[in-house]
């Protein structure tokens, strides 16, 4: 919550929680392409190779699909620890900043264009950097707010 005296900054526990909120949202639009087929790991971005693999009714998609929601959950888990909503993970800290960093690289690939299939379109490069760049910079600023308080152990 905000105090009166913070002049209307949101509180660690705030950027934590849309940290917290946001990985859960993208775990669950991954899990839900499972549900809805090709169309949906199209819209996503998974690439078509992804999309022919759920059309042949491989496995590997759903497999891959399942290890981005549990890392995504988990992050969700620090967030939540971070913010004293959850039990504390071991090495908190450590997890906070190796999540940050993998969202913010993530973000910055927008400008590096080898690292794109060639059948990505601009807008969904765009669009996913920036949402991945606000997660990555809610993680950040809360984990610099709470910095202090997170070795503590409650």
């Amino acid at each position: 919550m905000n105090n009166p005296g913070s002049g209307g900054r949101l509180e660690p526990a705030n950027w934590l929680w849309l940290a917290g909120g946001g990985s859960i949202a993208a775990a669950l639009l991954h899990l839900a392409c499972m549900f809805g087929g090709p169309g949906w790991y199209r819209w996503i971005g998974a690439g078509d190779d992804i999309a022919r693999a759920v059309e042949r009714g491989q496995v590997r998609p759903y497999l891959l699909t399942i290890g981005i929601a549990a890392i995504l959950f988990g992050w969700a888990w620090f967030a939540f620890a971070a913010a004293r909503l959850m039990p504390r993970p071991p090495l908190l800290r450590t997890g906070l900043v190796a999540i940050i960093l993998v969202l913010l690289l993530r973000a910055a690939a927008l400008f590096v264009p080898e690292l794109w299939a060639p059948e990505t379109g601009a807008t969904f490069k765009i669009v996913s950097s920036l949402i991945v760049l606000a997660l990555g910079l809610s993680f950040l600023l809360g984990t610099i707010r709470a910095w202090p308080i997170l070795s503590v152990r409650t």
